[in-house]
């Protein structure tokens, strides 16, 4: 089965939006002001969470992977998500060809 052009919308919004909280939380926050918490354990966290969740359930379901590979790339979005969800999104996600 493959992911359809939502889910994949949806992945890389999720995505942005991480990226832009973080930044947010590391560059213009004090590090020592109660927002800069808030925004870290309110904001970043609720979506790295979503980004897991979202790269695993395409391990599963969307992507041809063998099924212990697919196990493997879970555990390593759990594990290490901030090596592993760039090299899965390069090997599997981005468009290397147009779909039909």
């Amino acid at each position: 089965m493959k992911p359809s052009n939502q889910a994949r919308a949806l992945l890389v919004a999720v995505l942005i939006l991480a990226l832009a909280a973080g930044v947010i939380a590391v560059t213009l926050l004090d590090a020592s002001s109660p927002v800069s918490i808030w925004v870290a354990f309110g904001v970043v966290v609720p979506l790295q969470v979503a980004l897991v969740l979202g790269f695993s359930i395409h391990a599963i379901k969307f992507s041809s992977l063998p099924g212990n590979s697919r196990w493997l790339w879970v555990a390593a979005f759990f594990v290490c998500s901030i090596v592993s969800m760039p090299i899965y999104w390069f090997r599997y996600l981005w468009p290397t060809r147009p779909c039909a």
